[in-house]
């Protein structure tokens, strides 16, 4: 139908031999039919921005008494119409009512709507195919933001988050308030998009707006709301989702410690492969938080070949320096005490080639500040065991 429109319309044999723009095609297909194609175009495509939709609700007698939305331009100077399809949502307490609505101009009257039930909330995106910047009325931004779990319907769910989430950007919702129903939220919600979108509002909330002795009061909960979501969760993306989330929130020594130990391979996460970008990211996260050992684990997660540790005595840096066919590694680790463990690639070799490393340690300076003799190990390392010889080297 499309190609023979265009045919009509004679774009195809007019640009036979050359090309055809864009505003080429609205200017034959504007010809064609009653809505105002160059306008359309112009909003939607020509120019950047999206609309401002708000919502106008009177309720009298327990009946919806009007019900319209207008529309503005935010760049005031433009004065563009955005005409769109939508699904209005009546949520009521035994499920949703979708009303299409088309807007179109700066007021757009919903005459269905009058004389309905008074709704518990009205959600003017709750279809989910419109585009736009939605700002709710007051009765209804103040019902979804105490009660948006209690929805029955996953989509208008996920469509009410993303209204929400525009409301704290628009600062008519505090982000104390949308954090704690988003964790509320956590413990009931089901769809895996929905939790996802949740999560990913979370962690901007948590650390972009929420007060900084709202986000420590809340920190604990938080957490163990997060650690007992990724315990219950059965898909391995869900399980994904929430280590991600509890990596990047954690705060809490408790929490920190518990990474570390992942990170270390001292413990793991039942149903959850961890790749080596994982471990890397979950190094910057707990070296960003200064956990004990943090500059160690920055260093360590550098190398990408063979497996080796080396106990070290406290101060000093130690360097290795790693042949991998025909090419040399060199790596510094810093701050480390005895005890410390240096583990080049988590990830033992499969390949089985004897990688040779040289490792020098470097004593600080005595107490007259006279530098102190180095100690050097060769090590050849494959198939994740190391063996060592010692030496001295002034």
């Amino acid at each position: 139908r499309f190609r023979e429109r265009l045919q009509i319309g004679g774009l195809i044999q007019r640009y036979r031999l050359g090309n055809a723009s864009w505003p080429d095609l609205i200017a034959i297909l504007d010809e064609r039919t009653d809505e105002d194609l160059a306008s359309w175009s112009r909003a939607w495509v020509d120019e950047p921005g999206r609309v401002v939709v708000r919502t106008e609700l009177s309720v009298a007698g327990g009946r919806i008494e009007h019900l319209g939305f207008t529309e503005r331009d935010p760049n005031r100077g433009r004065g563009l119409h955005w005409t769109e399809d939508i699904q209005v949502a009546l949520g009521y307490a035994d499920g949703v009512e979708m009303v299409p609505v088309r807007l179109a101009g700066e007021r757009t009257e919903v005459a269905a709507a009058a004389g309905r039930p008074a709704p518990l909330f009205v959600l003017p995106n709750g279809g989910g195919i419109g585009y736009g910047e939605f700002h709710l009325d007051r009765l209804s931004l103040g019902w979804l933001a105490a009660n948006l779990p209690a929805i029955g319907d996953p989509l208008t769910r996920g469509s009410a988050w993303v209204t929400l989430w525009d409301a704290v950007l628009n600062n008519e919702l505090s982000s104390v308030r949308f954090v704690d129903l988003a964790l509320a939220a956590l413990g009931t919600e089901t769809d895996e998009l929905n939790i996802q979108r949740i999560l990913g509002y979370l962690q901007q909330a948590y650390w972009t707006f929420l007060p900084d002795a709202a986000r420590t009061s809340r920190a604990a909960r938080l957490e163990q709301t997060l650690r007992e979501a990724l315990a219950g969760a059965v898909m391995p993306s869900l399980k994904s989702a929430y280590f991600n989330a509890l990596r990047d929130i954690a705060q809490t020594p408790p929490t920190l410690g518990w990474l570390t130990r992942v990170w270390r391979g001292d413990e793991t996460v039942p149903g959850l492969v961890l790749a080596e970008n994982d471990f890397i990211v979950l190094a910057q996260e707990l070296a960003i938080r200064q956990v004990p050992g943090w500059a160690g684990m920055l260093d360590t997660q550098v190398d990408q070949f063979g497996e080796a540790q080396a106990a070290l005595p406290s101060g000093g840096s130690l360097t290795t320096i790693q042949l991998v066919g025909g090419h040399e590694y060199l790596h510094t680790y810093r701050g480390l005490v005895t005890g410390d463990h240096v583990v080049v690639n988590r990830a033992s070799s499969t390949s089985g080639a004897k990688d040779v490393m040289l490792a020098t340690f470097t004593p600080p300076n005595d107490v007259n500040n006279t530098p102190a003799n180095s100690m050097s190990f060769m090590t050849p390392c494959g198939g994740g065991s190391w063996s060592s010889g010692t030496g001295t080297s002034p």
